[in-house]
């Protein structure tokens, strides 16, 4: 990252819009400049974790971002040697969810194109959430000693950070866990008021949905077995909106233009590119996971209804 006076003068600089809160990429995860928290092995946390980092960037209106990834394991005539990215998905879903630019550092044909579409419709505009991920207020509290919360693998490498999207009024909140040393219960408190508003919701993690009045427990982790969650309102009709979940972020102002509803059914506004085909979820009041499916017009619109 860069260092804080260089941060806080981009304040009087309106051109700088974004910043980098990482350490320098190295597939390698030991760069050979860094200190711990960097480099602990088997993990490259220097490369990945902005959960602290992107507090500071998002106070004075910037956007963090991480440094570049490879989306394949293996780039033949890297400049680092014989070395391997181990967690390329973990890579894209920290980039998708920090709000800056998702770079990406492959070789000519050594990239994974479904991966980074997880980050991007089909022209590649980003789908991001409207604030930057950043570490959970009680992972704050346990890594000080002062209160519960998730446990790290790795000090000062806070194992959740969660954010949001608001659109029309509602929150959809998004969780990101990596390198979690034990179980953890996630309730609805840990995320109000700043990534969920008050009313009844539920959690998912892809097709696995359920009620989120008493929270969600996390199992431990990894970098490469990490976990993402979503928390969607469900709606006076008792309907929810889960999204598009081929992508990290299911549900994004980009994609998402507005969602409408009456007694019995619901509507969404969608848009990306042109021709292209887009598939969201909902979950219906009998708490079934229901599919719908739309090709967007030649300008990029397009509308979705179920019920």
């Amino acid at each position: 990252m860069e260092m804080a006076r260089f941060v806080l003068q981009s304040t009087t600089l309106p051109a700088v819009t974004q910043i980098r809160a990482s350490d320098d990429y190295n597939p390698a995860g030991d760069s050979g400049n860094c200190t711990p928290p960097a480099c602990n092995p088997p993990v490259q946390v220097d490369t990945y974790y902005i959960g602290t980092t992107s507090l500071l960037a998002w106070a004075l209106d910037l956007a963090p971002s991480k440094d570049s990834f490879w989306s394949t394991p293996t780039q033949p005539d890297n400049p680092y040697g014989d070395v391997a990215e181990r967690y390329p998905a973990m890579q894209a879903a920290v980039a998708a969810l920090s709000r800056g630019p998702v770079q990406v550092s492959d070789g000519v044909g050594y990239s994974d194109r479904s991966l980074i579409l997880r980050t991007c419709d089909e022209a590649g505009r980003l789908l991001q959430p409207s604030r930057p991920a950043t570490a959970l207020d009680a992972a704050f509290h346990r890594s000080a000693g002062v209160g519960d919360g998730p446990l790290a693998k790795y000090a000062n490498v806070l194992p959740i950070t969660t954010t949001h999207t608001a659109i029309g009024g509602w929150k959809w909140a998004h969780i990101l866990v990596i390198n979690l040393a034990e179980s953890f219960t996630l309730l609805p408190a840990h995320l109000r008021p700043t990534d969920l508003n008050v009313g009844e919701h539920v959690v998912y993690e892809g097709t696995r949905v359920s009620d989120f009045a008493r929270g969600v427990t996390i199992p431990a982790c990894g970098a490469g077995d990490f976990h993402l969650y979503h928390v969607a309102p469900r709606l006076a009709n008792g309907w929810a909106y889960l999204g598009e979940l081929s992508k990290f972020v299911p549900v994004t102002e980009a994609r998402t233009r507005s969602l409408s509803f009456d007694a019995a059914s619901v509507a969404v506004a969608l848009a990306g590119a042109a021709g292209e085909e887009v598939g969201v979820a909902f979950l219906a009041p009998n708490g079934t996971v229901v599919s719908a499916e739309c090709v967007l017009s030649a300008a990029g619109l397009g509308e979705v209804i179920v019920g």
